[in-house]
């Protein structure tokens, strides 16, 4: 259907020595509400996720350039870092 979203459930930064960095989590668009919370995708649970907002309706099905940057999560991380890989 075109109220389908899409749903992250977890990102991992690590540092150009391979230690992980924890980063915070955070948006303007998508889901803040209820058991859905941007810190869901920086919480180390694969169960747990960030759901975006279902309202712009993302599925391949009714997919159109005009609905490209509607939904984003931005992550912050505690200090400047050179990173070394990210893991969505």
């Amino acid at each position: 259907s075109c109220l389908a979203s899409w749903d992250l459930h977890e990102v991992e930064f690590f540092d150009q020595n391979g230690n992980q960095i924890f980063a915070t989590a955070d948006t303007s668009t998508g889901s803040s509400a209820g058991n859905y919370e941007p810190s869901n995708a920086v919480d180390g649970d694969l169960s747990s996720f960030w759901a975006g907002d279902h309202d712009h309706g993302l599925a391949c099905g009714c997919w159109s350039e005009e609905k490209m940057d509607v939904q984003a999560i931005d992550f912050t991380l505690p200090e400047e870092s050179y990173l070394s890989r990210i893991e969505v």
